[in-house]
C-alpha cells in the first residue's frame, strides 16, 4: 500500500511538472525567479549557498516537515526518523545542520518541564520568514502567468506554513526527492550553490536569446558567491557529461539537453510547491 501511494504520488508530480515545462509562460516564470530569489540570496549568501546543495536542502525540508506533521516532535525523534529513511545521512552531518539552524538563530532548542530528558526544537520566526521567502520565489512568478486572481500575497505564506508542510511532508516521509526521479540533476544541485549555477546559466540564456551565452566562470562564482575553482570543477564535469561547453573563459554554449535538464528540474521544483499548497499547475 505505502509503495503505491508513493509510485502514485511520483505520478501525480510527474504529470504536473510536465504541465509546467509545457507553459508558454514559463521562461518569463523563470526570469522573475532569478530576479526575487537572487535578491534573497544576496542578503545572506554564506547560508544560501551551503543550504542549496540539495542533500542539506532536503534535509533541512525534512526537518521542519516532521515539526509540522508531527506534535512536539524531539531532537532524538526527528534525527532518527531523518537517519532510518535515508542511511545516506550520517548522524554527524545532521547533528551538524541543527547546530547550524540553531546557533544561527533559525530553530529554538528547549525543554519541556514534563520530560526533562529530551530536547525538542521549533522554528523560529526569522527562519519562517526565510522559507516564505524561499517559497515567494516560486509561487509568486506562477500566480503572475495565470488570468485568475492570485491565491496568496508574499505576506500570507508565512501564515500557511503549517498547510504547506502538512503536504510537502508526503514527499518527506514517501522519501521522494528531486535527484530520486531526475537523477542527471544531481550534476549540479549536489554541489554547493548548485541550484543558482544552474539558474544564470539558463536565465542568461534566456536574456541573450542564444544558446551561446557571453558569461565568465568568475562571473558565475560571483553571483553564486562560491570560488572559482568551485565553479570550474562544477563546469568541466558538465562539460564532460555533455550539458556545455567553456569556450577561452568568455562563452558558454548550452546544449539542448542541459537546456531541457533545467526545464524538466524546474518544474518538478514548482509542482512540488504547488502540491504542498494544493493547487493545480493549470493556469
Amino acid at each position: 500500500m505505502e509503495h503505491a501511494h508513493r509510485e502514485a504520488l511520483i505520478a501525480l508530480l510527474a504529470h504536473h511538472a510536465l504541465h509546467i515545462s509545457h507553459l508558454p509562460a514559463l521562461n518569463d516564470i523563470i526570469l522573475q525567479h532569478e530576479n526575487i530569489l537572487s535578491a534573497v540570496y544576496r542578503k545572506k549568501p554564506l547560508f544560501y549557498k551551503m543550504l542549496f546543495k540539495y542533500f542539506r536542502f532536503y534535509t533541512a525540508s525534512a526537518i521542519f516537515s516532521i515539526y509540522y506533521c508531527q506534535p512536539t516532535p524531539s531532537l532524538k525523534f526527528a534525527k532518527a526518523l531523518i537517519t532510518r529513511q535515508h542511511k545516506s545521512i550520517s548522524i554527524n552531518t545532521l547533528n551538524s545542520l541543527f547546530t547550524l539552524l540553531s546557533v544561527s538563530g533559525r530553530i529554538d532548542i528547549y525543554r519541556q518541564p514534563d520530560n526533562s530528558g529530551d530536547y525538542f526544537y521549533r522554528p523560529t520566526e526569522s527562519v519562517k520568514q526565510e522559507i516564505s521567502d524561499l517559497i515567494a520565489s516560486l509561487l509568486i512568478p506562477w500566480q503572475g502567468s495565470s488570468q485568475k486572481p492570485p491565491v496568496f500575497l508574499p505576506a500570507d505564506i508565512s501564515a500557511r506554513l503549517p498547510q504547506f508542510f502538512k503536504r510537502y511532508g508526503d514527499f518527506i516521509f514517501q522519501q521522494i526527492t528531486l535527484v530520486g526521479i531526475l537523477p542527471e540533476c544531481s550534476l549540479f544541485i549536489e554541489k554547493d550553490a548548485g541550484h543558482m549555477i544552474m539558474l544564470i546559466l539558463y536565465t542568461e540564456s534566456i536574456r541573450q536569446d542564444c544558446a551561446r551565452i557571453l558569461i565568465s566562470p568568475r562571473k558565475i562564482a560571483r553571483y553564486s558567491h562560491v570560488s572559482r575553482s568551485h565553479v570550474d570543477g562544477v563546469l568541466k564535469a558538465a562539460q564532460d557529461a555533455g550539458y556545455l561547453s567553456v569556450e577561452n573563459n568568455l562563452f558558454i554554449t548550452l546544449s539542448g539537453t542541459f537546456i531541457a535538464l533545467f526545464r524538466r528540474y524546474f518544474s518538478l521544483y514548482l509542482a512540488q510547491i504547488l502540491y504542498a499548497f494544493d493547487l493545480l499547475p493549470e493556469t
